[in-house]
């Protein structure tokens, strides 16, 4: 009787280690680390039509975009190494401010037409393994240049209105002028058989074309009573970006006027003289048709007197159209 003891403790025990193996517990109470999946431990090598990209996280949208960012990162490199050869296809662009232009924006790339190869999860944390082919990118990054292109296209070789109502559309494109030879200079990094010099003549055409026009421009400014001094201001930033400017009654020659409208407020707080002044800036063409309208609201507070006050509310306003840009500022841009 006291064998069987002997032989029914010792298979308890026996069963007791053997469960403990079974849950995973080994010395010290704590369960081994899960192996980690050969594909994530030595990710597959990029090919010259594959990219490979490995990103973990929380989530499998967040595991996706770590990926992404992995594989924009070799695009990076990739794209940057050959800008140097790409850029002296491309006559009048620096080498230098190209090679810089290329790896400050290359997130321009769109990774769309990605595909997941593999997906782990492992103690809360999602890893995936994802694949992007070089010639989807560049077919992809093609489209919208199209798209730009078609834009561009439509916008510089419309020839109606006047010449302000067409320099006004022509400065809203710059950005998407800038955006396009941007994404030009990319797709011929990407492939050396793509031929972009013909887009790079022909937006080098649209922008002596916003040039020409800006040297032509010849503005009348009409300041109120309030902006006399501001009215000034805006002649001297319309002059130093090429443009013919002058104060004066409005009418004469020119191919615009800009008329300020104010409103202004006064209030005496503490012995100190606070004003706010509301303006209305119209831009109009020769023949009186508006092409932009653009307004600001400043304060300005002295104990000298509210003209002081009132001067300094009008220096805010110009402080800001010179920060902004003139253009800009009036709305003749985007």
């Amino acid at each position: 009787m006291y064998m069987v003891r002997i032989i029914f403790g010792g298979l308890l025990v026996a069963l007791a280690v053997s469960g403990c193996s079974t849950l995973g517990i080994g010395d010290g109470g704590e369960a081994p680390r899960a192996e980690l999946p050969q594909w994530v431990k030595n990710p597959p090598s990029d090919t010259p039509s594959t990219l490979y990209g490995l990103g973990s996280g929380r989530t499998l949208e967040a595991a996706k975009n770590a990926a992404l960012n992995d594989i924009a990162g070799k695009l990076n490199i990739w794209v940057a190494s050959s800008s140097e050869a790409s850029s002296s296809r491309y006559a009048g662009e620096a080498s230098r401010s190209y090679s810089e232009d290329i790896e400050t924006r290359i997130e321009d790339l769109k990774l769309n037409n990605y595909e997941i190869e593999k997906t782990t999860e492992r103690r809360g944390t999602t890893t995936v393994l994802l694949r992007v082919g070089r010639q989807a990118v560049f077919r992809d990054t093609k489209n919208r240049l199209q798209d730009m292109d078609e834009t561009l296209t439509r916008v510089f070789k419309k020839d109606e209105g006047s010449s302000l109502v067409r320099f006004a559309a022509y400065q809203k494109q710059l950005k998407t002028l800038e955006d396009a030879s941007r994404l030009v200079r990319i797709l011929g990094a990407l492939r050396s058989d793509f031929r972009g010099k013909a887009y790079m003549d022909r937006y080098r055409e649209y922008r002596r074309t916003v040039e020409t026009m800006r040297d032509q421009l010849a503005f009348r400014v009409v300041p109120s009573e309030n902006t006399r001094h501001l009215g000034q201001q805006l002649v001297s930033l319309l002059v130093g970006k090429g443009v013919k400017a002058e104060t004066g009654a409005s009418g004469g020659s020119g191919t615009g006027s800009i008329k300020i409208r104010d409103t202004v407020t006064r209030e005496e707080v503490f012995n100190t003289n606070l004003v706010q002044l509301h303006i209305w800036v119209t831009v109009k063409d020769e023949r009186g048709i508006q092409v932009a309208k653009a307004e600001f609201t400043e304060s300005g507070n002295s104990p000298s007197g509210y003209d002081v006050a009132l001067e300094t509310a009008n220096r805010k306003i110009r402080n800001h159209l010179k920060e902004r840009g003139i253009f800009t500022a009036l709305r003749l841009t985007d």
